[in-house]
């Protein structure tokens, strides 16, 4: 309980607020989106990329997530289309669309981004997300800053106890069971190669 509580209040307290937050590109973690368009929480996270690429911190941004099973596009593809209605061109928003998960988000950002020579991130995400995220990213050896979102629907201290209670949770099992498997995939593509 106490590596718990501990782990709550480094997610709670995780800076999220970079003074100079500059990189190629500002990755945009995925999350849920429906036929009309990004949820809300989905929504805060593309504005302030948005915000980002205005200022100049970020010269495009990558927008992340797969197919939702009923739906005809893409979360990236539906993030795609609002961030483009908001006056970002077209070429600057670039768009994976094979992840479910937000290791995934990273995974396939990274070999969309070699394809166009970009090589550092600001991650965006809900600041109570970002330690995680940010642990996975150096997991992945991704040159990046985080920047979390000025604006949430997680607002009031109960719904955003939740949230972090539920990210403890996630992040310690990342950090049990996802260096766990990392080490397992890595023993199988030594033997591959071998083979």
């Amino acid at each position: 309980m106490l590596i718990y509580s501990a782990v709550v209040w480094c997610i709670w307290h995780y800076d999220t607020k970079p003074i100079n937050p500059r990189a190629d590109a500002a990755v945009v973690l995925g999350a849920s989106t429906t036929p009309s368009g990004p949820s809300l929480v989905y929504r805060a996270r593309i504005d302030h990329a948005i915000d980002l690429y205005r200022q100049g911190a970020v010269n495009s941004i990558i927008l992340t997530g797969g197919m939702i099973k009923g739906q005809a596009s893409s979360d990236a593809k539906i993030a795609q289309r609002y961030a483009s209605s908001a006056g970002v061109p077209i070429d600057d928003l670039l768009i994976e669309e094979q992840s479910k998960t937000t290791k995934q988000n990273l995974i396939y950002m990274l070999e969309l981004a070699d394809e166009y020579d970009i090589h550092s991130f600001v991650i965006v995400s809900d600041p109570l997300h970002l330690m995680r995220a940010m642990a996975m990213a150096d997991d992945l050896g991704v040159k990046a800053i985080a920047s979390g979102t000025p604006t949430s629907r997680y607002v009031s201290w109960s719904v955003k106890m939740e949230f972090a209670l539920r990210e403890a949770y996630y992040y310690l099992a990342y950090q049990i069971f996802g260096s766990v498997l990392s080490s397992s995939s890595n023993i199988s593509n030594a033997s591959s190669k071998q083979l």
